[in-house]
């Protein structure tokens, strides 16, 4: 299963959208999506990005010397183990 696959199955809201594997694409071809896998297959999924201070967290917009930090989307089947393991990903990436 890929990434994306997993958003689709999740049944999160995003996972309707008709532009999902256009707005997925942009944030993996800028390294900016987290997975993370057990024995099992895929256990958590992160979109996130950086914005500058006061700036506006519209779609696409990404500042690779942001300030701050902005989760577009996280989803874990996992719970709190697949979600500290997205947020290590998160803290080493940003």
């Amino acid at each position: 299963m890929t990434a994306v696959e997993y958003i689709e199955q999740s049944g999160v809201p995003e996972a309707m959208w008709p532009n999902l594997a256009e707005w997925f694409g942009w944030f993996e071809k800028q390294g900016m999506v987290g997975v993370v896998e057990d024995k099992d297959g895929i256990a958590g999924v992160a979109l996130a990005r950086c914005i500058k201070d006061g700036q506006k967290a519209d779609h696409y917009v990404h500042s690779e010397d942001g300030q701050n930090v902005f989760v577009d989307l996280t989803i874990s089947s996992k719970g709190a183990k697949s979600l500290r393991c997205l947020l290590l990903l998160l803290w080493e990436r940003f």
